[in-house]
């Protein structure tokens, strides 16, 4: 087998040659990461993607077409996709071998059979190169052999790391990960997701009234059912709920709404593409985002709260994991599971013009500031010159 043998800072003469390897990049909107770094310097960049992906989702996707001429996508076939910590692209090693990068960019979690892998190829074959993990783990798991094994090979040969949260940079530094670790978010496009005249939308939702809304997976640990609470809490018709999404929760939730007597305030939407989701964002007048902690999951994100914030719609969150970091000055938030709270929050938003616009305000500034994807990809790349810098893994072995 060809490996390379080569130092990982790119030289003079050429690009950074980057192979990033992401589950999550069969969707294409995930992809808007990569059209930015090729946006922010000169870089070779390759993709590795699954032809199609089913692990957490509630059903089969298909690699989405879209993306840049400028980096190279590669849609391989996963074995095992059923469930993130067990895949792998059959064609990986090749794969590896004949794109020869400066830096391997691991947009996977360090206990899985693939991030092992690509570690072993790494120290095996091309110890010059640097490898990166991305990690969202935001609560401390031990795992069971294997993976408790793999994740600690894989802690032990990274250059360098990136967070989703800052929860999980103290989970992985208890774990002995001791590099260079920073905390990088997903970001969004400003100049795409913003708000726009959503009045026809809300007219054929039958929205005649103010409007909290969600948007996401119907899930147990999504809180919804806290949301129909808060709702119930005074059944006066004040405000309408708009619920976006599927998910294995929506009969049981339905069900919820029909016995606190609020069904007629509820309007459900099934879930909707990323073209449609600036459109129901601004049919809102606020989003929530009630996420319930579990024993093994707690929000590591937040997405839908950056696009809203960028949409201009008020937000209010769950002191759920990563929802306060998310927020920060530009929302509310009350303790999860907490209905009563919730409506307190929902009623100083609805019954305060002023308050909302503000925060509106706020949640643009902070899309544009902290989420645009100029400034992830600006984060991304000093997280890849600290590999570059640090000694590389052979060296640091021998102390």
């Amino acid at each position: 087998m060809s490996t390379p043998d080569h130092h990982s800072a790119a030289s003079a003469s050429r690009p950074l040659r980057v192979l990033s390897i992401w589950h999550g990049a069969v969707r294409a909107l995930n992809r808007e990461r990569y059209d930015a770094l090729v946006e922010s310097g000169d870089l070779e960049l390759t993709v590795l993607a699954p032809t199609r992906w089913s692990a957490a989702m509630p059903r089969l996707l298909d690699l989405e077409p879209g993306g840049s001429e400028r980096y190279r996508l590669i849609a391989a076939s996963a074995w095992l996709r059923r469930h993130a910590a067990f895949h792998v692209y059959p064609r990986l090693i090749s794969i590896l071998a004949r794109t020869r990068p400066d830096i391997i960019d691991l947009y996977e979690e360090p206990y899985t059979f693939i991030a092992w892998l690509v570690a072993w190829w790494r120290n095996q074959f091309a110890p010059g190169t640097r490898l990166v993990f991305t990690a969202c783990q935001n609560i401390s798991k031990r795992y069971p052999p294997p993976f408790r094994q793999m994740e600690r090979y894989v802690l032990q040969s990274a250059d360098a790391a990136m967070a989703l949260n800052r929860e999980a940079v103290g989970v992985f530094r208890a774990k002995g990960y001791d590099g260079p670790f920073e905390v990088v978010p997903t970001g969004i496009d400003p100049a795409r997701l913003h708000r726009v005249d959503a009045g026809d939308l809300r007219r054929n939702l039958g929205l005649t009234r103010p409007t909290v809304g969600y948007l996401g997976r119907l899930v147990e640990e999504k809180g919804v059912a806290t949301l129909l609470e808060a709702l119930a809490v005074v059944n006066d018709g004040s405000f309408q709920l708009l619920l976006v999404g599927d998910g294995p929760e929506k009969a049981t939730l339905r069900r919820r709404a029909h016995d606190l007597r609020i069904a007629d305030h509820v309007v459900w939407a099934d879930s909707i593409g990323s073209e449609s989701v600036a459109r129901y964002l601004s049919a809102m007048d606020v989003l929530v985002l009630p996420s319930l902690t579990r024993p093994h999951w707690k929000e590591q994100l937040g997405r839908v709260l950056i696009e809203a914030m960028a949409c201009e719609t008020a937000v209010v969150g769950s002191d759920s994991g990563a929802i306060p970091e998310v927020i920060g000055d530009a929302g509310l938030i009350f303790p999860e599971g907490n209905a009563l709270e919730l409506r307190a929050a929902l009623d100083r938003l609805i019954g305060d013009a002023e308050l909302r616009r503000d925060l509106a305000a706020r949640g643009r500034r902070r899309a544009e500031s902290e989420f645009n994807w100029a400034t992830i990809a600006s984060r991304i790349r000093a997280v890849w010159a600290a590999a570059c810098e640090r000694r590389p893994l052979e060296l640091r072995r021998r102390g």
